[in-house]
């Protein structure tokens, strides 16, 4: 049977189109959501009873390096950039295998899936050759998460011997060997992406060329930018860029917490994305995160959690750390302006930390305007070769989301918990170690303090060992083909098995 009805849940779509239901249902074809609506008639669908649960999408992680997720915890008392540079890139960084990279990356993957996200960017800035590459995106696939992999560069220590890493453009024959090999399609679960230095890390010719580079390939590009005066390899970088075009829709920037109101005028004003990370960016930066300050120039947040050695990398508690910082900022404001308390009510809704949190992060990778921007570009200086003609193709990467909960979107992006006050309390059907013919058991409904799930109807990937899931009863058991999982909970640290 491959049809599933979710029934009678209380549906939160952030989608304009769909709106929320309060005792809605979701109509399941495989793996990707044919309607969103009231009394669906599916008499051959398996039922899942939808009632007393919040569906919601999916949430999407837009920053993280999950090859750190190995070394969660550590850097609580690091002293900003340099503790972290120090430590990780110029330290145990250089001490990775790609065998290191190939764990962090599974492991770290799987713990967003435990904790309710179901898309990444991995900003991957730890590989150093084509093996360790490959070992990155092969934890991603087997996890079976989606993902927009952004291939980096390392920042090693800086010798005499050597070139400076702020010296070294993106090495196109990595780029163009990823491009027309494993990621020649954007059809898949993961997507390609450029993890580049950009003017603050790297000099201007080094960012003219990857930028360029990117485009060539149909490929969005990121960087990391705090705008930090004084602290930046290039001062006026930015503005340089925007000027000469090569900013745009296909750029994301990473933090930007330092920017003056011109410079972000100037980067919103072309198109630019920008992420936010509030709990690395409160750790150690003089200036507030980039939320609220983006939203009024008319710009869409997104929120990723950066650094796990930081801290636990679970996008629920990133997105109510993103929304109690605003308040925060709100406050004072209005404090300063001798109008506090709100006197209706907030201008930060616990909605719009929702809305950072998955189609914010959407935006980041697929937005529709993006993708006739790179069209557009690639019509413009098009060649013959197989990466502009790669580069026309209309982009539907399966990387993100967009629109999570439209007819055309995959059902990984289901997420739910409880809608009375208490959080979810229902059956968990526990799939034990794979076999041949799959086994159950329906355990009783876990204690209302110890559940949250994430519901995932797409496929699970073939390596890893185990599977559960959120099911009516056991009669749906060997039909619904879904994932849950307890998330970040203290009670409830471990994955399900």
């Amino acid at each position: 049977m491959s049809m599933t009805l979710i029934k009678g849940a209380t549906i939160v779509s952030m989608d304009a189109a769909i709106g929320d239901l309060d005792s809605g249902d979701i109509l399941i074809d495989v793996d990707k959501i044919v309607e969103v609506g009231r009394n669906i008639a599916a008499p051959n669908a398996a039922v899942i009873d939808g009632r007393d649960r919040i569906v919601i999408p999916g949430m999407v992680n837009a920053h993280i390096h999950t090859w750190e997720f190995a070394l969660r915890g550590i850097g609580g008392n690091w002293v900003g950039s340099r503790d972290y540079h120090a430590n990780m890139h110029q330290g145990m960084a250089t001490r990775y295998t790609a065998r290191d990279v190939y764990l962090a990356n599974l492991i770290g993957s799987l713990n967003q899936i435990h904790h309710g996200t179901t898309t990444i960017m991995d900003w991957c800035h730890i590989v150093k050759d084509a093996g360790m590459t490959d070992a990155a995106i092969d934890g991603l696939t087997d996890a079976g998460i989606r993902a927009v992999f952004a291939r980096g560069t390392v920042k090693p220590p800086i010798s005499q011997d050597a070139t400076p890493y702020y010296k070294i453009p993106y090495p196109r024959d990595e780029i163009h060997r990823l491009r027309t090999g494993r990621f020649a399609s954007d059809e898949g679960l993961m997507s390609l992406a450029m993890a580049i230095l950009g003017p603050d890390w790297g000099e201007y010719d080094v960012a003219v060329h990857d930028i360029r580079l990117a485009r060539e390939y149909g490929l969005i590009n990121s960087a990391h930018s705090y705008g930090r005066k004084g602290k930046r390899v290039v001062e006026d970088g930015y503005p340089r860029l925007a000027k000469a075009g090569l900013l745009g829709p296909d750029h994301n920037i990473a933090h930007g917490n330092c920017f003056d109101k011109e410079e972000l005028e100037i980067v919103l004003g072309a198109g630019c994305t920008i992420t936010a990370t509030c709990l690395t960016e409160m750790m150690n930066y003089e200036q507030p995160a980039m939320i609220g300050r983006m939203a009024k120039l008319g710009g869409t947040p997104s929120i990723g959690s950066d650094c796990d050695p930081y801290f636990n990398s679970s996008m629920l508690w990133v997105t109510r750390h993103a929304f109690q910082h605003q308040r925060e900022l709100d406050n004072r404001s209005l404090y300063a302006l001798g109008k506090w308390p709100a006197g209706t009510q907030h201008s930060t809704q616990t909605r719009d930390a929702l809305y950072w949190a998955t189609m914010g992060g959407a935006k980041v990778d697929d937005d529709d305007t993006r993708g006739r921007y790179l069209r557009e570009r690639v019509l413009r200086c098009a060649s013959s070769s197989t990466a502009a003609r790669t580069a026309l193709k209309p982009r539907t990467s399966a990387g993100v989301m967009r629109r999570a909960t439209a007819c055309s979107s995959s059902a990984r992006c289901l997420w739910t918990r409880n809608a009375a006050r208490r959080p979810l309390a229902v059956g968990v059907i526990r799939n034990v170690r794979r076999s041949s013919a799959p086994t159950s058991r329906v355990m009783k409904p876990r204690s209302a303090s110890r559940s949250r799930m994430l519901v995932s109807v797409e496929r699970l990937c073939a390596r890893p060992r185990w599977r559960s899931a959120i099911v009516a009863g056991p009669e749906v058991a060997s039909s619904a083909r879904m994932c849950a999982s307890p998330c970040d909970s203290p009670s409830s640290r471990r994955p399900a098995r």
